[in-house]
């Protein structure tokens, strides 16, 4: 709405102007003014105040260097109304600082780039700056630069070298030869060729020796700058003479794009010394006298030479006046020896010099002192080449009086040199050694003083060596040292010792003789006479032969010996308490560590004094607590020790100390090392490798944890001691470096050893194990398993005179299951005694360490026979070799001087040496080694020489195992004895379960040992007192009387019948017609079978053996053969025997020895040609004879050719002992004309043994019902009657009273219930017309499963079947009596000449014959009735148990369940009401495969033979989850309960053959499933769309039918 304005001239009006926005918009408007002119307006605008940053459009940065970095700044302005928020966006290889920040209104902020190229190139890259506040507002700027690459070599310009001008790069730095100890720079300049700045680094090649290295560089990172250089200097330090040094460093840019290596190479030069003489010769002076000899010593080298001479020359008779000094480059000194001796001897020294940094080199010093009374032999320089070459010949240890008198008697003679030798005839032509000179390192280090080891043996020695007597204050009384000298020659020796006037220390006595092979003892005074004193002194002693003290006593100048310098090293002060040892001294004061730093650093000792010309080290304690680097200042004060009480002058020195703080830690190289099996009490040794990584050197402690684990009480283990040993517990590893710990471990038992090593880092605060216990951390796990060497005896057989023996009665011999077991034991700490076979036994019967004593029980044979041979196998079953050996007592038993053993001897002594003496027990081999896996025989043997028993303790020893007794024991009797070798007065029958209807009979065996056979009779008064329950027979013998032949087994057939589960005993006395009778304990046990598995029970009977040529073995209801027979083995070839055995009659246990003969074939065909050439030689002397001329003049009738012919024997005569019987000559003449019949080869035997047991029909289908399907039902037949086969006191089923098996005594109630169910049965069976035809179609089936219950008559039927089907000439052999009635048959049949056709067709009609006659006798047989009984019986007993359970209601309404007949379907059901479960649904009969709701079969149906073919051929397999996963399981037959398995329920079913039922709970409760052949993956497979829902089952069995295409129900 306007308003009228009036505005006068020259006058003015303002408007006021009102602005309320509504939004937060941008507004805009006019005001219209009207005047009389005309109109005008004025524009309104309403702006938001918004950001707005400024910076330059585009950024140059300067040239880079690849992998370099440069930068630039450029300003950043906010000239905006608001506090901006900016962040850049920049992409590689550029970065903004800051990248991100915010401005003020005006405010200003400069902006660092930053450019780090990879590559190079030209960089132009636009970056973006994000700014603003809810709208975000973008600028960007160009960042534009250029990167190259650098380029970098190397000058050595220095010096002109081989090969290289100057001004030319080369990339290898030669030092040329540098004096040991010095340091020698060069200079290496390194050129940048690029336009960019190089930084760079430079590194020493790495040593793989971690040598110390002798080049060094100052620089190790740098920046070449563009277009310039860099100098670097490389210092060399050699260490090692001679050595030539050859280093690498590498110059790597940036990035590691350019690399350049520069090969530095040195040698190392030392000092050349040189002795110009190595002996010298002082002749001989008079007592008293001396005499000085010049010694030239040169050094041809530029470098100075620091030698010394070990001598000290104040207590010797030879002394230099130079004997240490420095010897410059190229010169030459000339040294002063002087000889003074101090007594009329000869002397010789061998005097080493040292030089620094070259080897030692040695001088002999030498000459001879007379005296007026003494003038020994002079000592020259050939004397000491003699001895030098008698040593090494070992001649040196006898005196010169003894080598003269041997070289006298011819047993030493001289070589060409003059030295001495031994003949050739006594040295075997073998050349004399001569004298080498040794290494001068190797002489000096093996002086047998600084080393145990030698170069030769010592002379003589001195014992101590260096000995310090301490602090000897007060001087009075200072202990004497004892000296030992000891002479190892042969020869009296004399020691004469230097006396040294003035020296504090005396020997005494000074001079002494020592007989052969003795010690004497010397005494060392000391003898100070300052306090505050340090004495130190070197005694010098020389021995020598005492026949050397005149010359008159020596005749050859070979025997001459010099003289043995014996040196001993004395140290002591007399310093007293709290004063030093030397003035002037400083004091150094304690450093002053800051305040601040005092935790972190420390210092001992705080505080000392220094001598001087001393050096004291201090211990400086870093302990850092955090991991970075430390600068640290120490203020350390030092003033001199004065005793002016004025304050004396100290100076300052100011420490600077750097140290770096890191984390350590240790590892192992292998964290599990398995020692495998170590022997118990035995060592085995291995090292574990500790690394550190870290970059500081690290203090440890290691711990052990020790873990037994094994068949073991773990109370009773866990005390033993720690069975791991390290070598060191605690120690330090450098930085970057590893270590080696020896550790070793010794098992005290047979069981698993774990040990955890652990580890913890020493600090000042935890230095001990118990303090660093919380720290300790794993370091690796060592396991091993003790193990004892062991081995077992796995087979045994016999030969000579015990091979009639049985290989079971052997085995009881022998004790050989107990030794066996024994075995599988550990040995107890007295066997370990001694732990490999020793002698240590002083008296003829050894001491006995093992607590296990056994009998090996070789029999009884008559005297003369020929030897028990018993052959045992020895197999090692472990995992470590077995050292094994039969000690006899004279083994034992340590060789002692005559005069030391008692000659009374005992009679066990003597017996024992009579057989040792004799060899009547021999073992053969006696030890052996077997390692795992390996097997050996060892051959036992026991002669029967003399009448009587023999007995003979021999220790089987195994080396660090069993230590064990065996008694050797053996029989022997006269030639017409009758002797019965009882092997124990007690025998164990099998156990046997109560209730066994045919207890199997059991066999106790007897040997007959002697010559004569042996008549037996058992009396059977005892055993009838043990019957029980109206005289039932507990213990029956079969055989109670019977003959046993020479050298045989005879068997006690006996049978066990117990009533209850308990043991049985009874005595039997066993009467020998003739000899000596025995009374024998028998012992058998009963147990029950439903507490006891049938598995636990052992089952073993011995029958006779198989003696070699019997291939068919009948004994009581067994029958064994063998296929084939015999037969030939080419080499390299095998041929598989198949051992039948037909069980027949009544049950038993039997083990069965097979031996089969082996024979090389060569030696068969030798032995027939020679049996065939002695056969006709006989044939030929039957028709000879000789006619001699004496004959003719006595005309004497001739005599008969068999009178004039030699004899033939059949056999050779039998090898008889020498010394025991007398020896049977051939005195005759002619009985060199005997012609002996020649033997068969003797065989190689192997032994089988067999062991089974049979069972009888109602045993084995009790204990064996799973196994049952797989075999015939079988029945004996046999002409005899049923009662003779029969034990007393067994009755079969089939011969039970029949009122016993019917129902006349059953209660009325169960009369009832049997009534209502057969009733139901029976109707329902009438009303199933199935069943009708079911019962139809069997007539026409073909013969059934039941043909196998034969008789006599059908086994003639089946015979009549084949001949049929024979030739007529076999039909008329087979059947002569009806020859005829077969004629007129094939006539009236056959009227035509087709006799093919008639065949066929009388065949056909006879077979039909056949099988109506069978099917007739077989419906008769009683074991027909048997099962069909028992198949009502089980189909009654199911139904009873599913009433019990509510599965099955029995007065339901009957209702039928059928499925449909398909010729893909298993299994069709027709099920009554009256076993119907609970909770039954009937689904539709369309529903898919596996979907349809099956019930569970209860009745046992009547099968065809084609259905009991197919018995057992069921197969299912189950998993634990769904989709056939997690744990599986295969099953043939029935399972009650799936978690009795392992498993926890079943998700996925496959099933592969025959239908099946599953149920939904064990023992067959629950829902129901039928399982037709297939997969179900999931529970929706076999429940369908039933509406109960069952995700698992949990126990299942197999449908048996009679036809795959139905089923038939029962209605009650």
């Amino acid at each position: 709405m306007g308003q009228p304005i009036t505005l006068s001239p020259g006058m003015s009006l303002t408007l006021p102007i009102i602005f309320r926005p509504a939004e937060k918009r941008e507004y805009e408007d006019s005001i219209c003014f009207k005047k009389a002119e005309g109109e005008f307006s004025v524009t309104l605008r309403a702006t938001l105040p918004g950001p707005f940053l400024s910076f330059p459009a585009a950024v140059q940065l300067p040239i880079c260097a690849v992998y370099n970095v440069t930068e630039t700044t450029f300003p950043m302005r906010n000239d905006g109304d608001l506090v901006t928020v900016f962040a850049w966006e920049t992409s590689s290889p550029f970065d903004m600082i800051p990248d991100c920040g915010m401005l003020n209104p005006g405010a200003e902020c400069m902006v660092k780039v930053v450019f780090q190229p990879k590559e190079a190139l030209v960089y132009d890259v636009a970056a973006t700056c994000w700014f603003g506040g809810e709208e975000k507002q973008k600028r960007t700027i160009r960042l534009k630069a250029l990167s190259k690459y650098p380029y970098l070599r190397v000058s050595v310009t220095a010096e002109e070298y081989e090969g290289v001008h100057p001004g030319k790069f080369q990339d290898v730095l030669c030092f040329g030869s540098v004096p040991v100890g010095t340091t020698m720079e060069k200079c290496v300049e390194i050129f940048n060729m690029s336009v960019v700045d190089a930084p760079c680094r430079i590194e020493r090649a790495k040593d793989p020796l971690l040598r110390d290295p002798v080049f060094s560089c100052d620089v190790s990172h740098t920046v070449v700058p563009a277009n310039g250089k860099l100098v670097l200097h490389i210092r060399f330090q050699p260490q090692t003479v001679g050595e030539h040094s050859t280093d690498y460093f590498t110059i790597t840019c940036a990035g590691c794009l350019l690399q350049t290596v520069l090969k530095v190479v040195g040698l190392c030069k030392g000092p050349l010394v040189s002795l110009h003489q190595y002996s010298m010769d002082f002749n001989w002076i008079n007592l008293g006298e001396s005499l000085m000899q010049t010694l030239k010593i040169s050094n041809i080298s530029d470098v100075p030479a620091y030698y010394q001479f070990d001598i000290d020359g104040r207590g010797s008779v030879f002394s230099l006046d130079h004997p240490c000094g420095v010897l410059e480059g190229t010169t030459t000194l000339a040294l002063k020896v002087t000889f003074r001796p101090t007594q009329p001897i000869s002397y010789h020294r061998r005097v080493v010099c040292l030089v620094h940094h070259q080897e030692p080199m040695y001088v002999d010093f030498f000459g001879t002192c007379h005296s007026d009374t003494a003038k020994p032999a002079i000592l020259q320089a050939r004397h000491l080449s003699c001895y030098r070459t008698n040593m090494v010949r070992g001649l040196t240890f006898y005196p010169p009086d003894i080598l003269n008198v041997m070289l006298k008697d011819g047993k030493l003679q001289k070589d060409e040199k003059g030295a001495l030798m031994l003949p050739p005839e006594i040295s075997q032509d073998q050349p004399p050694k001569e004298y080498c000179e040794a290494d001068s390192m190797t002489e000096y280090f093996y002086d047998g003083v600084s080393s145990d080891l030698a170069l030769f043996p010592p002379h003589v020695s001195v014992s101590p060596l260096e000995y310090d007597f301490g602090c000897c204050v007060p001087l009075h009384k200072v202990e004497p040292l004892p000296l030992c000298v000891t002479n190892h020659t042969k020869g009296k020796i004399t020691v004469a010792w230097t006396p040294s006037h003035g020296s504090a220390f005396q020997v005494s006595p000074e001079i002494c003789d020592i007989p052969p092979l003795k010690s004497s003892a010397f005494c060392v005074l000391f003898q100070p006479t300052q306090l505050n004193c340090l004495y130190a002194a070197e005694l010098e002693g020389f021995a020598f032969y005492k026949v050397l003290r005149h010359y008159s006593n020596i005749e050859e100048d070979a025997t001459i010996c010099p003289s043995w310098c014996l040196t001993v090293r004395l140290r002591a002060h007399t310093y007293e308490a709290e004063r030093e040892h030397f003035i002037p001294q400083y004091i150094l004061d304690v450093p002053k560590i800051h305040q601040s730093d005092s935790k972190i650093l420390s210092v001992s000792p705080t505080a000392g004094i220094l001598q001087p010309y001393e050096a004291m080290a201090q211990a400086w304690t870093f302990t850092p607590d955090k991991e970075t680097k430390y600068l640290l200042r120490a203020m350390v004060f030092v003033r001199r020790k004065s005793p002016d009480p004025k304050s004396p002058e100290s100076a300052r020195y100011v420490l600077q100390i750097i140290g770096e703080g890191a984390l350590g830690t240790i590892r192992a190289q292998k964290e599990h090392l398995d020692l495998g099996n170590v022997l118990v009490g035995d060592l085995q040794s291995c090292s574990i490798v500790l690394l550190n990584d870290g970059i500081c050197s690290l203090k440890y402690i290691l711990s052990v944890e020790q873990l037994i684990t094994g068949p073991c009480d773990p109370e009773e283990v866990c005390s033993d001691p720690l069975a791991l040993e390290l070598e060191h517990s605690r120690g330090t590893i450098a930085a970057r470096s590893k270590v080696f710990v020896r550790v070793t471990v010794r098992p005290a038992r047979r069981l698993h050893y774990t040990w955890a090593i652990k580890y913890a880092i020493c600090t000042p605060t935890a230095t001990d194990l118990a303090s660093t216990k919380e720290e300790q951390q794993p370091l690796c796990c060592i396991v091993a398993t003790g193990v004892y060497p062991t081995f077992c005896i796995t087979d045994a057989c016999s030969a000579g005179s015990a091979s009639g023996i049985s290989r079971l009665h052997l085995w009881r011999l022998f004790s050989l299951d107990t030794l066996n077991e024994y075995l599988e034991q550990d040995p107890v700490p007295s066997e370990l005694t001694y732990r490999v076979p020793t002698r240590h036994s002083t008296c003829l019967i050894p001491p006995v360490y093992t607590p296990f004593l056994l009998d090996f029980n070789f029999g009884a044979a008559p005297i003369g026979s020929e030897p028990t041979l018993v052959m045992l196998l020895l197999v090692n079953k472990g995992v470590v070799p077995v050292e094994w050996a039969f000690l006899f007592p004279f083994d034992q038993k340590m060789d002692m001087e005559h005069w030391a053993e008692d000659a009374e001897f005992i009679p066990h002594e003597l017996h024992q040496m009579r057989i040792q003496d004799n060899q009547l027990f021999s073992v053969s081999p006696k030890s052996g080694k077997l390692l795992p896996g390996q097997e050996e025989s060892v051959q036992l043997s026991h002669r029967h020489d003399f009448i009587g028993t023999d007995h003979l303790p021999v220790l089987l020893k195994v080396s660090y195992g069993h230590e064990i007794l065996l008694n050797f024991s053996g029989v022997t009797v006269e030639q017409d004895q009758r002797y019965i070798h009882f092997a124990s007065t007690k025998h164990v029958f099998t156990p046997i379960a109560i209730g066994t209807s045919q207890p199997p009979t059991q066999i106790y065996e007897l040997y007959n040992g002697g010559s004569m056979p042996v008549m037996f009779e058992v009396q059977m008064d005892n055993t009838v007192r043990t019957q029980e329950n109206f005289q039932h027979p507990v213990f029956t013998c079969l055989t109670p009387r019977g003959e046993i032949p020479p050298g045989t087994t005879g068997h006690i057939e006996w049978i066990f019948s117990p009533l209850e589960a308990k043991t049985y005993f009874v005595d039997v006395l066993i009467h020998i017609l003739g000899g000596e009778s025995a009374l024998i304990t028998f012992q058998g046990e009963g147990y029950d079978p439903n507490a006891i598995e049938e598995t636990d029970t052992p089952s073993e009977i011995l029958f006779p053996s198989v003696f070699p040529g019997s291939t068919r073995l009948t004994v009581p209801g067994q029958v064994l053969q063998i296929a084939p027979e015999s037969g030939v083995l080419q080499p390299g070839e095998s041929i598989p025997c198949f051992i039948t055995l037909r069980p027949s009659g009544s049950a038993s246990f039997y083990n069965i020895d097979l031996v089969c003969e082996i024979y090389i074939q060569e030696s068969l065909v030798q032995y027939k040609r020679d049996l065939q050439e002695w056969e006709r030689e006989k044939e030929q002397q039957a028709v000879e004879f000789t006619i001699t001329e004496k004959d003719l003049r006595t005309k004497k009738k001739p005599k008969s050719p068999a009178g004039t012919l030699p004899p033939i024997k059949n056999r050779p005569m039998p090898n008889q002992l020498a010394g025991h019987f007398e020896r049977r000559l051939l005195l005759d003449k002619e009985a060199s004309l005997v012609w002996v019949k020649p033997e068969p080869p003797k065989p190689i035997l192997l032994h089988l043994g067999v062991t089974a047991r049979s069972y009888s029909i109602e045993d084995f289908f009790s204990n064996f019902t799973l196994e049952s399907p797989k075999y015939f039902l079988s029945r004996p037949f046999s002409d005899q009657p049923l009662e003779n086969k029969l034990v007393d006191g067994s009755r079969d089923r089939m011969d039970m009273d029949p009122k016993w098996l019917s129902l006349a005594a059953a209660s009325k109630q169960e009369w009832e219930i049997v009534t209502d169910i057969l009733t139901g049965v029976i109707r329902g069976l009438l009303e199933n017309t199935q069943f009708h035809d079911i019962l139809k179609r069997s007539l026409d089936e073909p013969i059934p499963y039941f043909s196998q219950f034969r008789c006599e008559e059908s086994a003639e039927l089946q015979d009549r079947r084949q001949c049929c089907t024979v030739p007529s000439s076999a039909s008329q052999d087979l059947y002569p009596e009806k020859d005829g009635e077969m004629k007129e048959m094939r006539q009236e049949m056959c009227p035509s000449n087709d006799l093919l056709e008639c065949w066929e067709r009388m065949s056909e009609i006879l077979h039909h014959k056949q099988l109506k006659e069978q099917k007739e006798m077989m419906s008769r047989q009683p074991a027909f009735g048997t099962l069909v009984e028992q198949v009502l019986e089980n189909t009654l007993r199911n139904i009873l148990i599913e009433a019990s359970r509510g599965e099955v209601v029995l007065t339901a309404r009957p209702r039928v369940i059928a499925l449909p007949s398909s010729p893909s379907r298993s299994i069709a059901i027709t099920k009554s009401l009256a076993i119907v479960p609970k909770q039954v649904k009937c689904n539709s009969l369309q529903e898919p495969k596996g979907s349809l709701e099956q019930h569970r079969v209860t009745a046992e149906t009547c099968m065809t033979s084609e259905a009991m073919d197919t018995l057992g051929q069921y197969k299912i397999t189950v998993w634990e989850e769904e989709s056939f996963q997690g744990k599986r399981c295969e099953f043939l037959m029935e399972c009650p309960s799936i978690m009795e398995r392992g498993f926890r329920k079943i998700r996925s079913i496959k099933v592969e053959s025959g239908p099946w039922v599953g149920f939904e709970y064990p023992e067959y409760q629950g829902q129901q499933f039928i399982l037709e052949k297939g997969d179900y993956p999931r529970w929706e497979a076999w429940s369908g769309n039933s509406g109960y829902r069952t995700e698992h089952l949990l126990s299942f069995r197999p449908v048996k039918c009679a036809d795959p295409g139905m089923l038939f129900g029962l209605k009650i």
